[in-house]
């Protein structure tokens, strides 16, 4: 018997490849069809999974039906390498409908068809899930016979496969988001699909020292200092995520899974990119008919600055030398009602995002890179406030690191052990402290200081 022919190599350059699942008859090929028609000419690549099976296997799907389970395996990894072969050699994005699992209802439990070889090609996945009776309507009209299935069991395979890839493509850094019919009928998708495509930790440094410089090139005298100010958790008392949540998830189970894969995301990949870009993720997926602009302003008007913080923003918004810039991880919009609100949208620059419109992850790498970008490209003097881990790499490399000791409800994540470690290795650093609350640092480790504005 001659021997079985080696596995294709996988490429070195990893291109953007997007896997659409759903379980049968949820509208996978409908979907790839229709985008490919508003996607056409934009660097795109439409595969069907079970058509790159047919022409990697010797028989296509007759002979794939005859082989063992092992063998059938095989052949699908190869399938799934030769589409990442492919948009490697054409530079282009490809978009492939595919399966997770099949699951007969006469079975316990289903069968799981998804391999490394794929987890380790998909960048993102988008998860099809309509309504089971949906999918019940469209298995109906499907020209191929489907295996009968209640509405019950449709519902039950629709779970396990969002729970599962959700799962494995939090372990794997892929990133995942659940397509439901109302973010399918604002036509985002197109869109989102050409952010997968573009988007990447470099062209996330890019765009922002691009915005970075925008926001300089207005100020009108010499530039001689900048003061960077984390908005998130350092400005206010109050959290927009918290804010986000309690307006978007009116079910409480809802808004607990979704705060709690945050949470994980935070705890296994701290604040990265790509927990970054997940959380953008999660966010649109959780939006549902909530329009941005409208949920931007309910947030915004719940948010109150530090009045210490309000005073400094207001007195040196208007030094000629010295722009302030507010960074943030957090929806665009909320920022900029807030700022428009008191006074100082003209004035003060505003760099970062929560969702995927918003256009730039400000992660801990990046806020260091701007701080760097404004001393070595600018030659400013940078002054920097933060209140947590995530601020570090801007706190360290700033001229001047100012920390904000917030509230009480707020010190168990903003003053942690890590945190006061690093802050110990740091030079110029001082601690700012509301005057309401002056014991929350020891003075001997780290100065205090008080915002004095004339």
């Amino acid at each position: 018997m001659p021997p079985k022919p080696a596995a294709p190599p996988v490429p070195s350059y990893k291109p953007v490849v997007v896997g659409i699942f759903g379980i049968p008859g949820s509208g996978k090929s409908h979907l790839i069809r229709a985008t490919m028609r508003q996607l056409k000419g934009h660097g795109f690549a439409f595969y069907e999974s079970r058509n790159a099976i047919d022409a990697s296997c010797r028989g296509g799907l007759i002979g794939y039906s005859q082989l063992t389970e092992k063998e059938q395996k095989r052949c699908r990894e190869k399938a799934i390498i030769s589409i990442q072969k492919d948009c490697t050699g054409n530079n282009t994005t490809g978009l492939v409908a595919a399966h997770y699992m099949f699951w007969p209802q006469r079975e316990i439990s289903g069968h799981t068809i998804i391999t490394d070889a794929d987890l380790d090609t998909y960048t993102h996945i988008l998860y099809l899930d309509p309504p089971s009776e949906t999918i019940m309507r469209y298995r109906g009209m499907a020209k191929e016979g489907r295996m009968p299935a209640s509405l019950a069991h449709l519902g039950r395979w629709r779970k396990a496969e969002k729970e599962e890839l959700r799962r494995l493509c939090l372990s794997r850094e892929i990133l995942f988001m659940v397509l439901t019919p109302p973010l399918l009928a604002s036509n985002k998708l197109p869109s989102i699909l050409r952010g997968f495509q573009r988007h990447s930790e470099e062209h996330n440094t890019n765009v922002a020292l691009k915005c970075l410089d925008n926001i300089l090139s207005t100020v009108p005298g010499k530039l001689e200092e900048v003061t960077l100010l984390d908005s998130d958790t350092a400005l206010t008392p109050c959290d927009g995520e918290s804010l986000f949540w309690s307006l978007v998830c009116k079910e409480r189970q809802r808004m607990e899974m979704f705060s709690s894969l945050i949470k994980f995301l935070e705890a296994r990949h701290g604040f990265s990119y790509f927990t970054l870009r997940q959380t953008m993720l999660i966010h649109e997926e959780a939006l549902e008919h909530h329009r941005m602009d409208v949920l931007s302003s309910q947030i915004a008007s719940r948010i109150r600055l530090y009045p210490e913080l309000k005073d400094f923003l207001k007195h040196f918004a208007r030094k000629r030398n010295i722009k302030l810039i507010v960074l943030t991880h957090g929806p665009r919009q909320v920022w900029e009602k807030v700022l428009k609100r008191e006074g100082l949208a003209d004035n003060v620059g505003l760099v970062g995002g929560g969702f995927l419109e918003d256009g730039i992850v400000m992660t801990s790498e990046l806020r260091g890179a701007l701080v760097r970008h404004l001393r070595e490209t600018h030659h400013a003097r940078v002054r920097a406030f933060g209140d947590s881990l995530q601020n570090l790499e801007m706190l360290s490399q700033a001229d001047e690191a100012l920390i904000i000791i917030g509230t009480q409800q707020k010190r168990a994540g903003a003053v942690n052990k890590e945190f006061q470690q690093a802050l110990a290795r740091m030079n110029h650093r001082k601690v700012i402290v509301p005057s309401y609350d002056q014991n929350q640092f020891d003075e001997n480790q780290v100065p205090v200081t008080r915002l004095f504005v004339e």
